[in-house]
């Protein structure tokens, strides 16, 4: 994207993107309401912005989060900075009316360490595992009070590391890997009965493992456990769940079909879907040409040993034989490693008195913890 490197974190809503840089540089693009200034670009800004821009008055941005029409954001001292529509009080300013076209630091907020927003309200983690909530509370989001235009004390779970929120439920993760959710239970998103139609205090999930990484979505909640396996739960209606069904309302977490080894889960309280990121895992295959030979003792064979890279594999794989019988047979590569543009001849012998028959061992490759073999068989046939 033109003028963007080196980016760190990324937000979104239905028309509006936010990027940070590693610099901590804060760039927006996307529309920009004239009443709202979800921008945070300043009175007067274009309503539309094609190019990303850098916004003004804010540096050393850490965060980034985006709910209706309003921007939040976490500098590198753990303060809250606010920018846009103030509907409900999203802006946390004391006020439920307005707007306001750059970001400005929210007082008395400090040490935060993660941010969440949903439909109309914001959520910002503390070092000590408080998270404040401010805006409209729907469906017990943050609990019993209706709403509020400051930031509120909600609960403290020690050593919560993460929070995540959906169109109005919540989802947080402790640093032991314990998952905890409260809110909206109308789909099932807060992993409990349906009979519960909200949840409050924090629900303790159960998933079998450690999770590493949570995010919500429009209603549905998933878990990224330490196996690299995703979890999900909760409203299903589009398949966002990834069990293969369009079954509705499954609160007991499931794991999504085909993901292994993630890295990264994403979505996001206006998002009916997920996006899972898997490393492309690099890889190599060989082949012996040919894959069989026969002699007599004494004499010997000779096979073309190559290395096929799969996703992007570059390096040279170490060759070693297995399966040799202890004696009689040797094997005799032109190089001890093979690479996609180095193949390797190998050449087989008999020595007498070996006894006549087949004998199979396989050659193989190794990078790390990586092996791939590929079998050879020699036939030992009699003196004529």
């Amino acid at each position: 994207m033109p003028g963007l490197s080196g980016v760190v974190d990324v937000a979104a809503d239905l028309d509006s993107s936010f990027a940070v840089d590693a610099a901590g540089t804060l760039w927006a693009w996307g529309l920009n309401l004239p009443n709202a200034g979800n921008l945070g670009l300043g009175a007067g800004a274009p309503v539309t912005n094609v190019v990303p821009q850098a916004v003004p008055g804010i540096s050393g941005v850490a965060d980034v989060e985006v709910g209706w029409h309003a921007g939040y954001a976490r500098d590198l001292s753990g303060s809250l900075w606010t920018w846009g529509s103030n509907q409900s009080g999203t802006l946390a300013n004391g006020t439920y009316s307005g707007y306001r076209p750059y970001p400005a630091k929210v007082p008395g907020v400090a040490n935060v360490i993660d941010l969440a927003t949903s439909r109309h309200a914001g959520m910002a983690l503390r070092a000590d595992g408080w998270v404040l909530v401010w805006g409209h509370n729907f469906n017990q989001l943050f609990g019993e009070d209706p709403i509020s235009a400051t930031p509120l004390q909600l609960f403290r779970i020690p050593g919560l590391q993460e929070i995540s929120a959906g169109l109005d439920n919540g989802a947080g993760l402790q640093d032991n890997g314990r998952v905890w959710t409260w809110g909206n239970n109308e789909h099932g998103q807060a992993g409990v009965d349906l009979s519960r139609t909200s949840v409050w205090p924090p629900h303790l999930m159960q998933l079998g493992q450690r999770a590493t990484w949570i995010e919500v979505g429009l209603v549905n909640t998933y878990a990224l456990r330490e196996d690299g396996t995703v979890w999900a739960w909760g409203g299903n209606s589009s398949g966002s769940v990834g069990t293969g069904s369009l079954a509705e309302a499954n609160h007991d977490p499931a794991p999504v079909i085909g993901v292994a080894n993630a890295t990264y889960v994403g979505s996001g309280p206006t998002a009916d879907h997920v996006v899972v990121v898997q490393p492309v895992l690099t890889d190599f295959s060989l082949t012996l040409d040919p894959g069989a030979g026969s002699v007599i003792p004494g004499g010997s064979v000779e096979a073309g040993l190559s290395l096929t890279p799969l996703n992007g594999f570059s390096a040279t794989a170490a060759l070693s034989v297995t399966g040799l019988p202890p004696h009689g047979i040797t094997i005799e590569p032109s190089a001890t490693q093979v690479s996609a543009d180095k193949a390797v001849t190998i050449t087989v012998r008999a020595a007498p008195p070996l006894p006549p028959g087949v004998y199979a061992f396989a050659i193989s490759g190794a990078v790390g913890s990586t092996v791939r073999s590929v079998p050879f068989s020699l036939t030992v046939t009699p003196p004529p």
